[in-house]
């Protein structure tokens, strides 16, 4: 089922039939427009962060006992070519992947030997979820070892429920959220924001987020409420612990020992979804750095505003979280068993899972703008072409492609590396094989 509609045009069109290679130039003038409303449409999986390509192929039977009657897809404005060229094959059912061949203007064309693109327009219902977040809470914590967060804890309780076994009346149980929406963002330190005196997350975006859709919930204890009245039947609520691990192609990577960070914990229903009790993270009496902060995001400014955290008495609060790390960083990853094997022999040095190690950055420090700068260079020429047996423990970090070269550890392949990228103001991390080919990318960007 289609419609059909010629278009108005003066301009002469010419026709072009690849298999045999017959080209007739400006031999007519009508042009149709086909109009398609499949019942079962195509449902796209990319999105703007994982994008797709498809291929769209369109064929046509002439109901004509006229041989000479042919139908052409029309080409479009080569101004507005993407990506790779349109393609035929000769056999149409059914066809052979490889004999694909790309479409270019023919001999005798202005436009002879240059790209061809077909002329198609497709058109979808926009079917999108915006997350829209009433409250965000953030804590701070920092950052004590360059190894990746991998399982991430928490509390949190639904207020106004109150678990009572064996006792009446029965109250319904909360409805979980469908799931948390865990972030983590750099910090602005106390006294940087000129208009807010205390440290907070940096934004409007965090550097890291993961959608815990699969997590446990486990019923730990009872906490006071904080706004209950002494002694009622509310004064005291359940206490939920949540767990998550995270996978491994979602890990946060931590950028350098002593940063800062903050980490917030959202529960996202999704839409049409009664949650009966509104679900809180659990607080608790200040331990780190600054208090806890609490926010909402101003359109106008485009960025989140943030509030301090304090208890009905003015006592700092901060947030009850922990997370957890996996000293095992090359397990699992695209490290080799030789690779592995040293790494465990030299004590598994946390330097070899440095996000840019592989590139040259020995210390893990950034200085100014250089990941690979003067400090690295100290420590690769103190270690270059020390024999093994007598190689002190900290120049196995120098061992970028952690590889022994004859009796060396640090040799001409390290060199190599580290004369690419020392004092390059733009150092990829180890996990962009389109960038290092070597089999050391154990690395995935959360």
């Amino acid at each position: 089922d289609f419609t059909v509609e010629q278009l108005s045009t003066t301009a002469e069109e010419s026709y072009y039939i690849p298999c045999s290679g017959d080209f007739f130039p400006n031999d007519h003038f009508r042009v149709y427009r086909y109009n398609f409303f499949p019942i079962a449409p195509f449902p796209q999986e990319g999105s703007p962060d994982n994008p797709i390509i498809y291929w769209l192929d369109v064929q046509a039977r002439p109901l004509t006992q006229n041989q000479e009657a042919r139908f052409g897809w029309k080409t479009r404005d080569p101004s507005d070519h993407f990506n790779d060229d349109a393609t035929w094959v000769a056999k149409a059912d059914p066809y052979v992947g490889d004999e694909w061949r790309e479409l270019r203007y023919p001999n005798g064309h202005p436009l002879d030997g240059q790209s061809m693109d077909l002329a198609f327009e497709l058109t979808s219902n926009v079917t999108t979820t915006k997350l829209v977040i009433d409250r965000l809470v953030a804590d701070d914590w920092k950052c004590k070892k360059k190894t990746p967060v991998t399982d991430a804890v928490w509390w949190g309780s639904y207020i106004g429920y109150q678990y009572k076994p064996c006792h009446g009346p029965f109250m319904p149980l909360p409805v979980k959220p469908d799931y948390f929406l865990l972030t983590i963002w750099e910090d602005v330190p106390a006294g940087a924001d000129p208009l807010v005196p205390f440290s907070h997350p940096e934004g409007p975006d965090p550097i890291w987020k993961y959608k815990a859709h699969e997590y446990d919930e486990v019923l730990v204890g009872y906490d006071k409420h904080p706004e209950a009245t002494p002694g009622a039947t509310s004064a005291r609520e359940p206490v939920f612990r949540y767990s998550v691990r995270i996978p491994k192609e979602k890990w946060f990577m931590q950028e350098d020992v002593n940063n800062i960070y903050w980490f917030s914990v959202v529960a996202v229903y999704e839409e049409g979804t009664d949650p009966i009790y509104d679900w809180g993270w659990t607080n608790h009496p200040w331990a780190f750095n600054d208090d806890a902060v609490a926010g909402f995001f101003d359109v106008g400014v485009n960025d989140w505003v943030w509030d301090e955290l304090y208890d009905q008495l003015g006592n700092s609060q901060d947030m009850s979280f922990m997370l957890f790390t996996d000293p095992e960083c090359l397990v699992g990853g695209n490290a080799g068993p030789l690779e592995y094997s040293d790494w465990v022999t030299w004590g598994k040095p946390d330097c070899w899972c440095y996000r840019r190690q592989c590139r040259g950055d020995i210390d893990g420090i950034q200085t100014g703008p250089f990941w690979v700068a003067i400090p690295d260079l100290n420590i690769f020429r103190n270690c270059f072409n020390v024999f093994d047996p007598v190689l002190p423990p900290g120049c196995i970090c120098a061992d970028l492609d952690h590889i022994k070269t004859g009796p060396f550890r640090v040799a001409i392949p390290d060199l190599n590396i580290f004369r690419a990228y020392f004092n390059q103001f733009v150092v990829p991390i180890c996990d962009q094989p389109a960038i290092y080919t070597g089999p050391y990318n154990f690395w995935t960007e959360p």
